[in-house]
């Protein structure tokens, strides 16, 4: 992961790469700040307080920094939940999720 930070997930559990894939890789595990929201890791790391790992929507909106994809990262499952008897607003939202998932996977 990072040399300054952890993340945590809404669960408080440490996002963070396994012991033997950091050794292989020459990184030290060294936690200086653990933080719970995205957008105060994407400060400290504009402040250099911190390196870290965001989402590339965040890292497109953080000024100042060199962001690199990280090439094999581990992926999350989002799922989308919502009422079966959904008002218009959400079935319209739940339509545009459906959209973007198709243009996203090139149907």
């Amino acid at each position: 992961m990072c040399t300054s930070c952890t993340a945590r997930s809404s669960t408080s559990t440490p996002i963070t790469s396994a012991p033997s894939e950091r050794a292989a890789a020459g990184l030290a595990h060294q936690v200086r700040f653990e933080v719970n929201h995205v957008e105060l890791m994407a400060d400290f790391v504009m402040r250099g307080l911190a390196a870290g790992l965001v989402p590339e929507s965040v890292a497109a909106n953080v000024r100042g920094v060199v962001a690199i994809p990280v090439q094999d990262a581990p992926r999350r499952i989002l799922y989308a939940a919502w009422p079966k008897a959904a008002s218009p607003a959400a079935s319209a939202f739940v339509a545009l999720l459906r959209e973007g998932m198709d243009n996203s996977l090139g149907n």
